[in-house]
């Protein structure tokens, strides 16, 4: 007689042992137990266990019907590392229909930003630009360029195989002195590390005059703050009796 093992859930389908016969060999149908399970062959052991189920996934999600259990969790992600998958084992249970993962990419994005555009241009300290989605709604942390100019995104997906995604940033500020573009800009990363130039053109010089209509103005400052508000300090000279 030859035994046949098979899983819980297999087993409470069946309710009862069966025997099956037939010309050559007689098996019997047994509930797979821890204390048989560990004396089996390692190969027999993964076929038993093995539940492997393959879920497309399209825009960052996908569906399957999926037995209750706990599963590894691998991943076949183009432009991420796959072993960053988080978390690596998943328990699904009953009523529990939902589950979110997590995965890293190793890329690293410079936005280097300049006076001209180019390497050799001025740096600009301060540009303050966040990544986004292609509607230009924001996630992670703005970055803001540091004194050569830069600012650097990590965790980036890239690829070299023509399949790069698009990748979407904007920039929200600059120094106070330079221009810069606002809208929404993209680029691919086809190389674990990419530079991207970026232009802020020095902003035009304005002249700002101040009078008074009995008093001459002397010495003094205004500050431009934003679009919110200006303040204006100035000194009064009173002549002479």
């Amino acid at each position: 007689m030859k035994n046949i093992y098979i899983t819980e859930k297999e087993f409470d389908k069946i309710y009862l042992y069966l025997n099956i016969s037939n010309s050559i060999k007689t098996y019997k149908i047994m509930k797979l137990t821890d204390q048989n399970y560990e004396g089996l062959p390692i190969e027999r052991r993964n076929k038993i266990m093995a539940k492997q189920h393959i879920i497309p996934i399209n825009n960052g999600v996908g569906s399957k019907e999926i037995d209750n259990g706990t599963y590894t969790i691998t991943a076949n992600i183009v432009c991420y590392d796959n072993a960053t998958i988080d978390p690596a084992s998943q328990e699904i249970t009953e009523g529990i229909d939902n589950y979110s993962f997590t995965i890293g990419a190793t890329g690293t994005l410079t936005l280097h930003v300049s006076d001209d555009g180019t390497e050799i241009g001025i740096p600009i300290v301060g540009a303050v630009f966040y990544l986004c989605d292609a509607e230009g709604n924001q996630y992670g942390d703005s970055i803001q360029s540091d004194d050569s100019g830069n600012a650097v995104f990590n965790n980036v997906p890239y690829s070299g195989e023509g399949n790069a995604p698009e990748i979407y940033f904007k920039q929200i500020s600059s120094d106070g002195e330079h221009t810069f573009n606002s809208e929404l800009q993209n680029t691919t990363l086809t190389e674990e590390t990419g530079i991207v130039e970026i232009t802020n053109a020095a902003a035009a010089e304005r002249t700002f005059n101040i009078t008074d209509a009995n008093l001459q103005i002397a010495d003094g400052e205004i500050t431009l703050e934003g679009q919110k508000r200006i303040e204006i300090f100035f000194f009064l000279i009173f002549p002479g009796k």
